[in-house]
């Protein structure tokens, strides 16, 4: 796979400052070539970054606003109670077991795996190919929508383009991530760590573009950086992107968070859960949320103002399409059921072949009228309209079949 050389990039500018250096012993100011004003030597990257300057890293430090959740009591009829059962939150992918899926560009439905390789599924046509982002056997963590983009879970983490097999940015500020994702359309890319900052690549649709080539080390190491390092403090593992970029992640107590990027100096509590919170979706004025316990949670967003069936409701997982605006899915109690947001009432519920804590994902394609969920390698299909069954695809070795 073809790298970027920081080696090569580092001796090169170690050389070019050699060279300055010796000019300037020889010739303490340099002219400028149109005038007889000096110029002042062009700042650092780290310069810039301190000074706000052009490529600099934005440092932003949201104010939280509204009430943080009450920590969550076991009601009578609540899943809370009692022992936790092994959930979605304890899957973990064998060898070549599914790590991230999504729909994404003409609702494409596009997989990752626990070995570099990643597939580009029409779940209608029931066709696809498998392929390889990266020649290692290392897990993908998060897929553009259009696939060209790869997270992938190395040590340090690192951007690939998929279709060029090229390593584009090496993570070198982190060792570790516990959520990364791509905005639907694809422009911007999350990165959140335990101890935080988030950080923000905007037009990361390009950087497959722009990182071709001889790079500047000063500006390879902005690139790892981000354009913006958002300090929100402490983050767990779930990160949920819609359009906007609106984002939501949780805090270790199982606090959820929203932030509009259109609004970048505030953020809004919203709900909190006994943690871990294993599946997060935004649904439009909506956000909706599962822990570790079961219980299901659904909530006004602007309002924080929890759905009243929802005190009480139970599941797994949830997810979500923003074309849907009205209802969601969610696995509970070994089914698969389509609800009502506001309502709570049940539209269609159709029984899973697997127990929900086999389950590895979640997805929702309205475009599609699909429901899709993963088990390991495979990935069952249903009707998002009425729930039946639609088929299967499986993995065997480096090949899709369908059942």
């Amino acid at each position: 796979m073809r790298s970027l050389s920081l080696i090569a990039s580092m001796s090169l500018l170690v050389g070019a400052l050699g060279c300055e250096s010796k000019q300037q012993s020889e010739e303490p100011t340099r002219p400028d070539t149109t005038s007889t004003a000096q110029e002042p030597a062009a700042p650092s990257a780290e310069a810039k970054s301190a000074e706000g300057g052009e490529g600099a890293v934005k440092t932003i430090e949201p104010k939280k606003i509204g009430a943080r959740g009450k920590k969550s009591v076991a009601l009578v009829g609540s899943a809370s109670i009692g022992k936790r059962a092994p959930t979605v939150a304890d899957h973990i992918p064998g060898p070549s077991g599914v790590t991230t899926m999504r729909f994404g560009k003409d609702d494409t439905l596009f997989v990752g795996y626990n070995d570099g390789r990643f597939a580009a599924i029409d779940v209608t046509k029931k066709s696809g190919e498998l392929k390889r982002a990266v020649d290692e056997p290392l897990p993908i963590s998060a897929l553009s929508p259009d696939g060209s983009l790869a997270i992938v879970a190395s040590n340090p983490p690192k951007l690939v383009n998929t279709r060029a097999h090229a390593d584009l940015i090496n993570f070198t500020h982190t060792e570790s991530y516990d959520g990364v994702a791509f905005s639907p359309d694809g422009k911007t890319m999350f990165m959140a760590s335990k101890q935080g900052p988030m950080r923000v690549w905007r037009d990361a649709d390009k950087l497959g573009k722009e990182m071709k080539g001889e790079v500047r080390l000063e500006e390879y190491l902005l690139r790892q950086q981000g354009d913006l390092s958002v300090n929100f403090g402490p983050m767990a593992s779930q990160l949920s992107v819609e359009s906007g970029p609106h984002v939501a992640y949780v805090e270790p107590d199982g606090q959820i968070v929203f932030w509009d990027m259109n609004e970048p100096t505030q953020a809004n509590y919203v709900l909190r859960l006994a943690p871990p919170v294993t599946s997060m979706t935004i649904l439009g004025e909506h956000l909706i949320a599962t822990s570790g316990k079961g219980d299901l949670r659904v909530s006004n967003i602007e309002h924080s103002n929890m759905e009243r069936w929802s005190v009480t409701a139970s599941a797994d997982l949830v997810a979500s399409d923003p074309a849907l605006t009205d209802s969601f899915i969610a696995v509970r109690h070994n089914k698969l059921e389509r609800l009502g947001v506001t309502s709570g009432d049940v539209i269609w519920s159709a029984p899973l072949e697997h127990a929900a804590k086999d389950l590895c994902g979640l997805q929702v394609s309205k475009a599609k009228d699909r429901v899709v969920v993963c088990v390991n390698d495979k990935l069952s299909v249903y009707a998002l309209g009425d729930g039946a069954a639609a088929g299967a695809l499986a993995r065997q070795g480096a090949e899709l079949t369908w059942q």
